[in-house]
């Protein structure tokens, strides 16, 4: 799915070491969305403006929780392994993931999905197909992080090269994640649109508004993908 990850031109004889990374994820949902439950609908970008989405639609217990002082509710959907799930962070308002961002740090993670504020409920979930390929030259991030020697001729690479001059001249990372219905147990039963629609009994939780993503692993509670989405 990654493909030219160095365009032309990048690389030329002044080049001495590229340092690339690349990851891709696909993961299957321990319960599937029915395809013949996906629909078009619209996706607010901003209060003023919507776009139409493919939306995934299903009825079933995930482990939910309202943070009502950070006015977000969380929606944790596990892959088939049982060791990864993706953690979706949706603001009540359109507009309120900028203010989402600012606060957002791992403590603070770690605190919103706890296991004694999320709960497992039964939750009627509208969730956008996706696809999304980023790619991003990391040079300025590091150099900014504090890693200026390994870009300059100071750059100390004497465990992969015994030349002294060996230095990096740049840094790409490229990232492709895929969202669809595939799973390995099927959602509810025949009906469940119907129960979508028409149960009163069922939480909603409606990604249909920007949102930020992120997939951990759930032994060591390290993330793999950190994400936002904000329009089709």
């Amino acid at each position: 799915q990654i493909q030219d990850l160095l365009v032309s031109g990048s690389v030329d004889l002044n080049t001495a070491l590229v340092l690339v990374s690349a990851i891709y994820f696909k993961g299957i949902w321990r319960t599937a969305f029915k395809e013949e439950h996906t629909q078009e609908f619209l996706f607010s970008v901003t209060k003023q403006e919507s776009r139409p989405v493919q939306m995934m639609c299903q009825n079933s217990t995930f482990k939910v929780a309202v943070v009502a002082a950070e006015k977000m509710k969380i929606l944790e959907l596990p892959y088939t392994s049982g060791q990864l799930s993706m953690l979706v962070l949706l603001p009540d308002d359109v507009s309120g993931l900028e203010q989402l961002e600012k606060k957002i740090s791992f403590e603070k993670l770690t605190e919103w999905t706890s296991p004694n504020v999320m709960q497992r409920k039964k939750v009627k979930v509208y969730f956008p197909r996706m696809k999304i390929q980023e790619k991003y030259n990391l040079t300025s991030v590091l150099m900014a992080l504090g890693m200026t020697d390994l870009f300059s001729p100071s750059a100390n690479l004497s465990g992969i090269s015994s030349g002294k001059t060996l230095k990096v001249s740049e840094a790409i990372h490229e990232a492709y994640m895929e969202v669809n219905e595939e799973g390995t147990e099927m959602a509810g039963s025949a009906g469940v649109m119907e129960d979508i629609q028409h149960s009163s009994e069922l939480e909603e939780f409606r990604a249909d508004h920007p949102f930020l993503f992120f997939v951990k692993h759930n032994p060591t509670n390290s993330i793999l993908f950190f994400g936002k989405y904000c329009s089709p």
